[in-house]
Formats: structure tokens, C-alpha cells, sequence
């Protein structure tokens, strides 16, 4: 499902591109702590394996682009792209050796007619607006390795117009010329397979309100071309010297053209969906004759709120000129009489299903988009859509899940149980959460919250961190559709799930319970973080003593914070190893807080780290309080550290920036920088920052990890977690 905008962490400037090595100052720390800690001269990949737990698929994935051979692609909102070469029924992902989080947010896919492994694809989204991935890369050995072809160009990954067709398509006839439609920066061409690109027809396109949903070309008719997105549709039938506007509309999710011409158009006009029929004597001179086919006349009442947009996302000519039309979250309605009337298409499941997935279910029930016909069998079907992609076998009367080997979900900081080394805790956007009993030796998870409480009840929930004593677990997190707080438990490794009543939490909008953190000497003592503006009775820390029935909200907390949300959240809760009274706080921006009555009330401490634009973790074996910072000072921040429960703080040196860590018994995993990186890396060390390798490596860069978890039973072991591609296992070699 969609994924809001991460944080917008800020790093020192390179000190030398393109290397690991570090020459690190020497710095003064107090004598009877430390003497001197000096990061290593060099930071060795470290060997080892990934074991990825897919969470059984989940996130969007929104589109299947076959080819004419059999091979898949597919893109997705926030995850990468995957390839498949046996139709879908396993999928390997092609993007782990991409360098930036903005090349994860995909738009568009174009395959090389006369080769599968020459393939395109067009990334970036609008709150990633500067990142240096955005633009089209390409590869010419079926996605292992990557070339940007075109930079500082945006597309629209993670935003409304991916619902649509391809904004990225290679012209029929000919695999060395290209058509990509970007986001607000206008329609671009090249004619030498990317290499260079132009910018045409500006006086039309260049508009920062046009946001291409994709671009549309008829084999038979190559030049013709549509293009589409907000604000309409536009038409050129002279290869794309001019254009004319052909329909106008909020948003023309989609375009599909029968072998005559008939042109079909899936949008939105205001808030109403639309499916226009285009049809014209002469193409070249027109008139164009457009009919609205008021598709929603013959569909029952979607179940969403009379002001909400039910997106019309989907239309597909199949090969025997029946039309097919989607609506992004209900109903999918086949035509055989060029439009004149629709039926509903049962769309029944058959086969293996999900985890994640609501019992009973008898049929696709939402999050559908982009049903392609397999180039290579014409009964064979593809759709993409909410959590997994589907496949029928039989011209759209069944329907399979094909998610094996798509780990889509945005995940957070794995948590491990305290007496079982088998079992590890999952947080997950959308699903709630879910859990391995084999330390992830399978990739198999089941516990999902998700299936629990289906829409209405709650539209998809999240978790952030998860407190567990034995085989209860608590899960604070909230819904999606209000970002209400919720707290869900299970008290039987997640076979079932209830929430429970947090009683004293704020109950209004935008109150989601975004940090946690457990006593170590009773379950039902345990703080919370309600995000948004701190005050009273709003965002802050509130504390249960009778395991989340009733809350108090904890006082010294600044109002007028802001502690984010569920994708981007400014508060860390951590507890002391060993008096079970106290408690941290870290505020990003704000500095380092402490209780020492079990978090009923807080202060500010006198002595700080050095940077506040930070994030705290406790070492559960030493003590140690740690606090990484990402900072956009040109001196090197990383890492500070407290021996004495916040009083004196003391700097690892040579650590630039840290993004995420964690640490347990003197080991440190961190997601970030040393002088000299232009890019996150994870680097792990086992002697206190002493020395340290590295762990990420061409083809696994985790450009878009953001939490790692070290495992406290395996020695070396980290688990990774990303936006959009659930969670990775590194393993070192014996």
C-alpha cells in the first residue's frame, strides 16, 4: 500500500567520493570511560549470506509487463522491481544493486521488443523531489546490473498517477527510441536507447500541473500516440511533432486502443469515474466522437465514503476486442459489445492464499490495477494490485495469488523474543506485524494482525515496535484510514489477535502510538508515544500499569513538538538495563530527556550530545546509551555514547552520520556514513566501533533500508529492514 514520504535525514558533504577509507581524529574523552576509539582505516565487506523474509508479498504491486519471450516484469509503489521467467509463479527482485531510495518508487517499464533483458524503467516521486535516483535507468542483462540514462528528471512512483498505464514506453518498430512522460517536467524522447534525450512539445507539456500517467502507442498505428495523466488526454498522429488535447478530465488513469482505432479512456471527471469511448472517421483530421460510458451505472455502490475518489484505474482491450475496465479498489467489468454494456467479473480465487489474507475470502476484493493479457497465451491474465499481483489461467473466470518471492512491505526494527532464539517479531505497514519461528531460515512468516480486523473495521494498520513476554505480544501502532492510536494483542504467537480498549489515549485523528517501550520487570508497565503536536491530552508519552486498558499521559514533555507520524516519527523510547525505574527520550531536534519514576514524568538533562537531530538506542547488556546523528554540518557527528545514564556524553570518533542502529554487548550495526560515502552503507562492528566491516555490497546496497536490528542469539547476525522491501537476514560465513 502507499508508503508516506521517510524522513528527510541530513548528511555532512563527502569528504572523498567513491572511497571507504578513513583517516579519523583523534578525540578527548574521559580517561576512566574510554581512552580512545578510532574507527578502522578501512571498512572490509564482511562475508556472508541474505536470507529475505517477503512477508508473503504485500505493498502495491501495481503493474505485469510481459514480453513477447514469456519473461515478466514488474513495478511497484515503493519496492523495486521484480522479474519473473515462469509467469509469475516466483519473482525475483531486480533493483537490490540500485544506490538511491528514489530509484525504488516506480512508474514505468519499458522492454525491449527484440531483446527481454534490455529493460527501462522510470523512477522518483514528489516528496523525493531531489533525490538523485530519480530519472530512467537502464539495464542490458535483465536487471542485474543498472545505468542511469537520464538524471534530475521526476516521476510519479509513489503517487496517484502510478495507478496508470506505462509513462515510459519504447516506440513500436524501432527498440532504440523512447517516449517518457515525467512529473511536471514534460514529455522527453530519445532515438539512441537513452542515451541522450529532448524535451518536446514544451508550450504543451511543461506544466508543473501535468503529471503523466502514462503514454499510449498502437503497434499497428505507431504514430499515433496518446498521452495521459492530469488534467486529460492528448493526441498526436504525427509521431509527436503536434499535439492535440482530446479529452479533458481530473485525472485519465489509462488508455487502450482496439485494432481499429476505438480508443478507451479510464479516469476521473471531479470525483466520478469515467470510461470515455473515442472513435473518429479520420484519425488525422477528426471529428473525435467521445461518449462518456458511465461505467458506475452498472456497478453496485462502492463502500467508501460519498466524498471519496473510487478511481477508475484499469482499461484493456483483449485480443478478441472484449474490453475489460477496473476500478482501483471494486469491481472489474468485462464488455463485448465495444462498450455498450458491462458485467461484473466474478474474480474467484482459487489456490494457496496469503497469510495476510481475510479468512474466507472467496474473490478479489480490492486493490486491483493493470490487467495485461500474456502476449504468449491469450486465456492467460495478468493483474496487479493492492499486497500481491494475480494471475488467471482461464480469460479472467479464477484467479491465483502469484506473490511468491515479493517482500513489498514497508517493515521496521525486527524484535527478538527474550527466551525463544527461533522466534523473531516483524513490524510491518499494512499488515500490523508478523513472525518467524525458525530464526528466517525459511523466509515463512504467519501472525499477521491484518486479516483480524479487515476494512471497515480497521482499513490496514502499522506497528513500530513490538513488546513481548512470552507468548504475549502488544502491538501500539494505529489504522490507516483516520490514524487513530491503536494497540493490538496476542496472546498466542499470533494465531488471534484483540485490541485493546487505551483508555485515556488520545481517541482523535492522527493520534497514532508511533514508540513504545516495556518495563523489564512487569508486562502491564509500558510507555507509549502518541504522535502529532505534544500538548495535553494530545501527541506525548502516556504510561499503563494494567497491560494498555487505561493510560496516563506522563508530564515535562515540551508542547508544541511535533513527533511525526507513521512513516517519519521524531521520538525514541528506550529503557536502563538495570534500574528498573528510569527511562530515555530522545526528541529529534529537542535533545536527550530522562525519568526516573518509571516514565511518569520527564526533564530535559543538563549535559547533551552533540547534534539533536538524532536517534537514541540503549545497549540492553551494557547499559550504554547511544545517540546517532545525521547531520548536515560539515564536521563529523555519528556517534555519541553515556556511561552514567546521560550525565556525561562522550563521541565515537569517525562515524559522519547515522541514519539508523542498533547495538547489544558492544556490538554497533549503523545505516550510514563514513567520510568519503556519498551514500548510506550499514557497517557493522564487534568491538565497540574499535574496527568495522561492511556489510551491504554491490547488488544488496539497501539503498532503502532504514532500521537494523542486531540478533541477540546469533553472534554477527543483522536484520535489515526497508521501506518496501520487507526485511533481509545478513548471516556472516563461519
Amino acid at each position: 500500500m502507499t508508503a508516506a514520504p521517510l524522513a528527510q535525514i541530513r548528511h555532512c558533504p563527502s569528504i572523498a567520493p567513491g572511497s571507504l577509507s578513513c583517516i579519523v581524529p583523534k578525540v578527548n574523552v574521559v580517561p576512566s570511560l574510554f581512552l580512545m576509539l578510532l574507527a578502522s582505516a578501512s571498512a572490509a565487506p564482511i562475508p556472508g549470506t541474505f536470507k529475505q523474509i517477503d512477508a508473503d508479498g504485500g505493498g502495491w504491486f501495481e503493474q505485469v509487463i510481459p514480453h513477447s519471450s514469456g519473461r515478466l516484469y514488474g513495478r511497484t509503489d515503493v519496492g523495486g522491481m521484480y522479474r519473473s521467467d515462469d509467469h509469475g509463479d516466483s519473482w525475483q527482485f531486480v533493483s537490490g544493486d540500485l544506490p538511491h531510495l528514489g530509484c525504488y518508487f516506480v512508474q514505468g517499464i519499458a522492454v525491449a521488443a527484440g531483446n527481454r533483458d534490455v529493460v527501462y524503467q522510470a523512477v522518483g516521486t514528489s516528496y523525493e523531489s531531489e533525490n538523485p535516483g530519480r530519472g530512467v535507468w537502464k539495464s542490458i542483462d535483465g536487471g542485474g546490473s543498472w545505468t542511469q540514462v537520464l538524471a534530475g528528471v521526476n516521476f510519479s512512483g509513489n503517487d496517484e498517477p502510478r495507478w496508470g498505464g506505462e509513462c515510459l514506453v519504447i516506440q513500436p518498430g524501432n527498440d532504440n527510441e523512447l517516449w517518457a512522460g515525467s512529473r511536471g517536467a514534460g514529455l522527453r524522447h530519445s532515438l539512441d536507447a537513452g542515451a541522450t534525450w529532448t524535451e518536446v512539445a514544451k508550450s504543451t507539456f511543461h506544466k508543473s500541473s501535468i503529471n503523466f500517467c502514462g503514454i499510449h502507442i498502437l503497434p499497428s498505428a505507431p504514430d499515433h500516440l496518446w498521452a495521459y495523466g492530469d488534467g486529460g488526454a492528448w493526441f498526436s498522429v504525427n509521431h509527436g511533432v503536434t499535439w492535440k488535447k482530446i479529452l479533458t478530465s481530473k485525472r485519465i488513469y489509462r488508455i487502450a486502443r482496439k485494432a481499429d482505432g476505438t480508443t478507451f479512456a479510464a479516469g476521473l471527471n471531479g470525483k466520478k469515474n469515467v470510461l470515455w469511448r473515442v472513435t473518429a472517421a479520420n484519425w488525422a483530421t477528426g471529428p473525435y466522437l467521445k461518449k462518456d460510458l458511465y461505467l458506475t451505472s452498472y456497478l453496485p455502490a462502492l463502500p467508501y465514503p460519498p466524498d471519496s475518489e473510487s478511481h477508475l484505474a484499469t482499461v484493456q482491450v483483449l485480443a478478441n476486442g472484449d474490453v475489460i475496465a477496473a476500478d482501483l479498489f471494486e469491481n472489474t467489468c468485462r464488455s463485448t459489445d465495444n462498450g455498450a454494456t458491462f458485467n461484473r467479473l466474478p474474480m474467484t480465487l482459487t489456490g494457496a492464499f496469503p497469510g495476510w489474507s481475510t479468512p474466507g475470502i472467496t474473490s478479489i476484493d480490492g486493490g486491483r490495477n493493470g490487467l495485461i493479457q500474456d502476449p504468449t497465451l491469450s486465456s492467460r491474465l495478468f493483474l496487479g494490485g493492492g499486497y500481491a499481483p494475480f494471475r488467471s489461467d482461464d480469460g479472467g473466470t479464477t484467479w491465483r495469488f502469484i506473490q511468491h518471492g515479493v517482500g513489498e512491505t514497508v517493515a521496521w526494527r525486527a524484535n527478538f523474543h527474550p527466551t525463544d532464539p527461533n522466534r523473531v517479531w516483524l513490524p510491518l505497514a499494512d499488515l500490523g506485524c508478523t513472525t518467524v519461528s525458525d530464526a528466517g531460515a525459511s523466509g515463512a512468516s504467519s501472525g499477521y494482525i491484518a486479516p483480524r480486523f479487515p476494512f471497515p473495521d480497521d482499513n490496514v494498520m502499522f506497528t513500530h515496535r513490538l513488546l513481548i513476554s512470552g507468548s504475549k505480544v502488544i502491538a501500539p501502532g494505529g489504522e490507516q484510514s483516520t490514524h487513530q492510536a491503536r494497540l493490538y494483542q496476542t496472546t498466542d504467537n499470533g494465531a488471534t489477535w484483540n485490541k485493546l480498549s487505551g483508555t485515556g489515549l488520545p481517541s482523535g485523528n492522527n493520534r497514532e502510538l508511533v514508540e513504545a517501550v516495556a518495563s523489564a520487570d512487569n508486562a502491564d508497565d509500558f510507555l507509549v508515544f502518541a504522535s502529532g503536536t505534544t500538548g495535553r491530552g494530545a501527541g506525548g508519552v502516556y504510561r499503563t500499569t494494567d497491560g494498555g486498558a487505561t493510560f496516563t499521559q506522563a508530564t515535562g514533555i515540551p508542547a508544541g513538538f511535533q513527533s511525526g507520524a507513521e512513516f517519519y516519527w521524531n521520538a525514541t523510547l528506550d529503557r536502563d538495563a538495570t534500574d528498573a525505574s528510569v527511562r530515555y527520550l530522545f526528541l529529534r531536534t529537542r535533545g536527550f530527556y530522562k525519568s526516573t519514576d518509571r516514565g511518569v514524568s520527564w526533564s530535559k538533562t543538563t549535559a547533551q550530545p552533540r547534534d539533536t537531530y538524532a536517534v537514541m538506542h540503549v545497549d540492553p547488556d551494557s547499559g550504554r546509551i547511544w545517540v546517532g546523528a545525521a547531520t548536515d554540518v560539515g564536521t563529523v557527528i555519528g556517534l555519541d555514547y553515556s556511561d552514567d545514564r546521560g550525565t556525561t556524553w562522550q563521541a565515537l570518533s569517525g562515524v559522519e552520520s547515522v541514519t539508523e542502529f542498533d547495538v547489544r554487548g558492544g556490538r554497533i550495526a549503523i545505516l550510514g556514513r563514513f567520510p568519503g560515502d556519498t551514500t548510506d552503507h550499514i557497517y557493522y562492528s564487534a568491538t565497540s566501533g574499535a574496527s568495522w566491516g561492511e556489510i551491504t555490497r554491490p547488488g544488496a546496497r539497501f539503498a532503502n533500508a532504514h532500521a537494523l536490528a542486531i540478533d541477540p542469539w546469533r553472534a554477527g547476525t543483522v536484520w535489515i529492514s526497508t521501506n518496501g522491501r520487507s526485511v533481509a537476514r545478513f548471516t556472516p560465513d563461519p
